[in-house]
Order: structure tokens, then sequence, then C-alpha cells
């Protein structure tokens, strides 16, 4: 089709269900491959697999792993599983694998989890038109003034985060793609 299309088929059975499926397609040439991962050596294993798996259906596959959930700037701390170290025996680190690989980084932030409360992404909370603030000011009753401010913080978060991702993330992306 013309349309970008994103298909989320997870790391588990479904994926290599997926690959299989893909294998009958054959027809890559627009096809990017996103590889989420988090810090820890399991998921930098499974990672692999998939990359490798990747790499069975579609051997010039573009590919980019995706660093998630980051809470430092010292992302080769953060990831060691994934760039490796030179005084650790890290035989399994991506880097060490892979030559070059390409990735970005998702910062993790608790608007992401603390959204489905909402029953609401992130980008819906951040698109609130209410002003909580002046709500807050006038509210009379203590308990539906803290609410207000808490809406506030919501909403505020919200907007940094996906401010953070138009920024900095999509920046990125455009850059790798």
């Amino acid at each position: 089709s013309k349309d970008n299309v994103i298909i989320d088929v997870g790391g588990n059975k479904t994926a290599t269900i997926f690959l299989n499926q893909m294998k009958k397609v054959n027809e890559f040439k627009n096809v990017i491959w996103f590889v989420p991962l988090g810090a820890g050596e399991q998921d930098n294993l499974n990672a692999l697999e998939t990359h490798n798996e990747i790499k069975k259906v579609d051997k010039d596959a573009n590919i980019i792993f995706v660093l998630s959930k980051a809470t430092t700037n010292d992302l080769e701390w953060e990831f060691l599983n994934f760039f490796g170290h030179e005084f650790l025996d890290t035989e399994f680190a991506i880097c060490n694998q892979i030559n070059a690989p390409i990735y970005l980084t998702i910062k993790s932030n608790p608007i992401l989890s603390n959204a489905r409360y909402f029953k609401k992404t992130t980008y819906d909370l951040s698109l609130n038109k209410t002003d909580f603030r002046s709500k807050a000011r006038v509210e009379e009753d203590k308990q539906k003034r803290r609410k207000h401010i808490f809406m506030n913080r919501v909403k505020n978060e919200a907007i940094e985060y996906v401010e953070y991702l138009k920024n900095d993330v999509f920046t990125k992306l455009d850059e790798l793609i």
C-alpha cells in the first residue's frame, strides 16, 4: 500500500508465525524492522535471536534496535548487554555479535504506565485542554483542589513526554530512516 503500516507482533511465538508468513510475501524493499529491548540479559538474547530470524527472512533487512525504558544518560552502562564492555566477558552483547547495529533510545517515564489508569494513551492525555491550575485556584473543596493539581501534573507530564518523543526520538528516527 502507499500508506505506512506498523505491525507490532511482540516477541513470542506470534513473532515466529509472523516471520514465517513474511517469508511467503518476499517483498521487503520498504520494510523497516524495529526490535525493542530492555537492559536485561534475556531481553538482549531475545533481540539477537529476533534479529537473526529477520535476517533469515530478509538478508538485507533494515533493522533498528529500540533501547526502551532507558533511565540514565549512560547508555553503555545501562545497556551493558547491548554494548558489551572491554573489561567484562559479555559474549552475548549484541555489539559483539553484530557489526555497528543501528539503534535509538526511548527514555522511561512513569506517565507511560500511569496513563492506563485514565484509560488513555500518553498522547491523548497531552491533548487535554482543561486548565486544571485555574480550576484548582477557584476550588474551595480541598479534595477537589488536590485532584485538579494532580490532573495538572498528569497533563504536564504527558505534554513533556510527547514533546520529548517529537523533538528527540522522532528526529533521531528521521535520521535513521
